[in-house]
């Protein structure tokens, strides 16, 4: 190749077989090429990665004779420079695709260890630029190794300071001068790679896009006569679409499009996005048509409905439906996909029209704007909803013609006729727990002060609900009307619980009845009850007397591990009045804690990648402690991240969730409040020791917020329906007071590094504001 010549070779110390890669002079004899390539082969040896061929060793040594190569002292070495890496059995993709195009089910796996792979290196800085089948290997037991890793990164070549020396291209052979030699790089360049310039990593994103074209289809997504040919093809032509088999999902499809951009900003920019698109097709299943005749009752809602399986987002969601069909059990899977380069907030909110056809859902685009998206089910691309931006929690009008939604303090209503949309009312207190649309002209939506109803041509709205909070009630949210347009559902969940009960109340009547117990909100359709399982939350269907507010039989298992389920009741699903249900299941997303410096650039990372959704630095400014999930149970314990190591420690076994853990002053204690059955307790974790113990409880429904730096007081949030925020002293629960207090919820507690001020959230009626008062000591509140 370009940089050298490879040898099979025996490690005679270690008794195992490597790969040597002894560099031509053109490298070794260059100290400017020749210290990048050292230090890129040391981040690379850190990768440590099962689908990126390992480097063992850099080795460097005078040009004698018989000194590794022989025939390399003749060709004019000064000096042999080598790398020794992980020798792979098994043949190069090229090798494969010269067959005949590879098999979807074959192809796929290959193509996400490909994308893991490229995920891995990117989170590190380093970018192949010279990807393409035959620096890709498949082992007999199917692992996927990439080789030449940021070796080609190396040089001032194209695509790295903008030289046109072919000679010196990371991508073209140094033998470019013999017929032919360069086509088979060329032809997966980029085109900003082609043309010289500076590339980033959506370089490789367009080299695995060229690579996974050619194992669908056998044949190269761009090619000529001849190098010049192949790179104007590059810049110019597309590949050919009706290539690609029909058996290929039209995530895939999608997939190859993004990937295959011309313009870098249009192009899909993630390795992590490519294998959450894979990921999603892999676990699709093919389409079985068998009829199947509807079942009396017993498992009736499995049986009957048409399953689908969507992705909604790069922050991934998982999503299925189920479609009333009597005469089919089907199995239908494919991807809604979100705008490109867009990601859908976890609590953004979606819904499905009442007549199955359209899915509502917030989305933010490359804009960094969150506005609503509206996908017909039978069309490939979701479109942006106008006069949305900022809109979260969409919901439908009974007719499927209009749509309600919550946004900066107001509830909207839009009319999908393309009129603008038009505010019904404010919200109270500025906190959205739902809406829903009844048939007889009435809007019911929960705000902080439980459910109210407005006319949905706009008005004052009406309270219909109000927690009892001498029954330790709290929240009242995620209303849904029934078919009557009178009556509606409703989840009471306590404040600190997990688990609350479904109620019904009616829009002219304030009494209630008791309908089930659900651990998030609950839904009707068709003769059935939709409601929540514990943690792992999951979806059961009962059978429901609307009229009666009467449940029948027992429930049936719908489907398992509601992961937005979690947050203060939210749904995770939803469901049509014609039996279309779309359920939230996102995959597992792995976080990678990293320091940055001021401009966003990666400086290192801390520890290996993980599903983490909270995290505190420790006075030490090197250790982390994080918690992180388990995708498969959804569990969440506390872990130690120490940046001068790779593995991760971990500190809790419990399985509950952990809010806001932060560190005390000496480093060995970790404070943190846990969800209990019995709602919310403080805990401190001594660094080494079994099990947390229980901190010196201030009051009944607190949270920690905050430390000082002195390590003196904690700052802490009660969990009532008015929010306060206190301090206390650390070691005397006895000295205890109020900092903020009044109508208005105050979260979110700051305290400044001289622990002179306090910092925190309000919500005020007309929206969320930061205030900052003295901490500690009078003085006034400052906006």
């Amino acid at each position: 190749g370009g940089m050298g010549e490879v040898y099979r070779a025996r490690d005679a110390k270690l008794n195992r077989d490597v790969a040597i890669k002894v560099l031509l002079p053109a490298v070794a004899n260059d100290p400017d090429r020749l210290a990048r390539f050292s230090r890129e082969a040391q981040v690379l040896a850190s990768l440590n990665h099962p689908n990126i061929a390992a480097i063992y060793g850099l080795e460097d040594g005078p040009a004698e004779a018989g000194h590794y190569i022989g025939a390399n002292v003749a060709s004019g070495f000064s000096r042999t420079i080598a790398i020794v890496m992980e020798l792979v059995e098994g043949e190069d993709l090229s090798l494969r695709i010269s067959r005949g195009p590879i098999p979807l089910d074959e192809a796929l796996p290959i193509a996400r260890q490909i994308a893991e792979a490229l995920e891995v290196a990117h989170d590190h800085g380093i970018i192949h630029r010279d990807l393409k089948p035959a620096n890709i290997k498949v082992r007999p037991d199917g692992t996927v190794k990439v080789l030449d890793f940021g070796l080609a990164k190396q040089g001032s070549g194209i695509g790295d300071q903008g030289s046109g020396a072919a000679a010196n291209s990371p991508t073209i052979s140094i033998h470019a001068t013999e017929a032919g030699l360069i086509l088979g790089t060329a032809a997966y360049m980029s085109p900003e790679q082609a043309r010289g310039k500076s590339v980033d990593k959506r370089t490789d994103i367009w080299a695995f896009g060229c690579v996974l074209f050619e194992m669908l289809t056998g044949k190269r997504a761009f090619s000529g006569g001849d190098a010049t040919d192949t790179i104007v093809a590059v810049m110019s032509k597309e590949p050919d679409w009706s290539a690609v088999p029909a058996a290929v999902p039209p995530g895939i499809r999608r997939l190859l499009r993004r990937s295959l951009e011309k313009d870098p900003k249009r192009r899909l920019d993630s390795a992590g996005g490519v294998r959450i698109e894979i990921d999603e097709a892999l676990i699709a299943s093919p389409v079985d048509s068998t009829p199947v005749s509807r079942p009396p009752t017993v498992n009736r809602w499995t049986q009957s409905f048409l399953l689908v399986v969507t992705a909604l987002a790069m922050v991934a969601a998982g999503v299925s439906l189920w479609s009333s069909r009597p005469q089919t059990g089907a199995t239908v899977r494919f991807a809604v996909a979100p705008p490109f380069g867009g990601v859908r907030p976890v609590q953004g909110g979606f819904a499905v029209s009442p007549d199955g056809q359209v899915l509502a859902f917030t989305a933010r685009a490359t804009d960094g704007v969150s506005r609503v998206f509206l996908r017909h089910l039978d069309t490939a691309e979701a479109q942006p909803l106008a006069g949305t931006d900022r809109a979260t929690f969409p919901f439908w009008a009974p007719d499927s013609r209009s749509l309600g939604f919550y946004k900066e303090g107001g509830l909207y209503r839009v009319d999908l006729n393309g009129s603008a949309p038009r505010r019904l009312c404010d919200v109270p207190g500025n906190s959205f727990g739902g809406g829903t649309w009844g048939s007889r002209g009435v809007v019911v939506f929960a705000a902080t002060s439980g459910l109210l109803r407005v006319p949905d041509t706009g008005g004052m709205p009406t309270p219909m609900t109000t927690p009892d909070l001498a029954a330790k009630e709290g929240s009242h949210s995620w209303p849904w009307f029934l078919p009557d347009g009178r009556r509606v559902l409703f989840l009471n969940l306590p404040a600190g619980q997990t688990r609350g009960i479904i109620w019904a109340t009616a829009i002219d009547d304030p009494a209630r009845t008791r309908i089930v117990e659900s651990h998030g909100a609950a839904a009707y359709t068709d003769g059935w009850l939709l409601s929540t399982t514990a943690p792992p939350r999951g979806l059961v269907a009962q059978p429901f007397d609307p009229e009666r507010l009467a449940l029948l039989g027992t429930p049936e298992p719908v489907r398992d591990r509601l992961t937005t389920a979690s947050t203060g009741g939210m749904p995770g699903f939803t469901v049509s009045s014609s039996g279309v249900l779309i359920v939230d299941r996102p995959p597992p997303i792995l976080n990678q804690l990293a320091w940055v410096d001021r401009t966003g650039r990666t400086l290192e990372t801390v520890g290996p990648r993980a599903a983490i959704n909270v995290f505190a630095l420790a006075p030490d400014e090197r250790r982390v402690v994080a918690q992180v999930v388990d995708s498969d149970s959804l569990k969440r314990d506390l872990w130690l991240f120490d940046g001068g190591r790779e593995d991760a420690t971990r500190l809790t076994y419990d399985g509950a969730v952990k809010l806001r853990p932060f560190w005390a002053l000496d480093g060995r204690h970790i404070y943190f409040t846990e969800r209990t059955p019995s709602g919310l307790e403080l805990r401190t974790l001594t660094l080494g020791a079994s099990a947390a113990t229980a901190f010196d409880n201030p009051g009944s429904f607190v949270v920690f917020d905050d430390l000082t730096r002195d390590g003196r007081y904690v700052v802490l949030q009660s969990a009532t329906t008015s929010q306060w925020i206190w301090i206390q002293r650390v070691g005397n629960p006895g000295e205890r007071r109020a900092l903020v207090q009044g109508p208005f919820r105050a979260f979110q507690a700051r305290v400044s590094p001289d622990s002179r001020w306090l910092a925190y959230t309000l919500a005020l009626p007309s929206g969320t504001e930061i205030f900052v008062q003295p901490f500690d000591r009078p003085g006034d509140r400052i906006q």
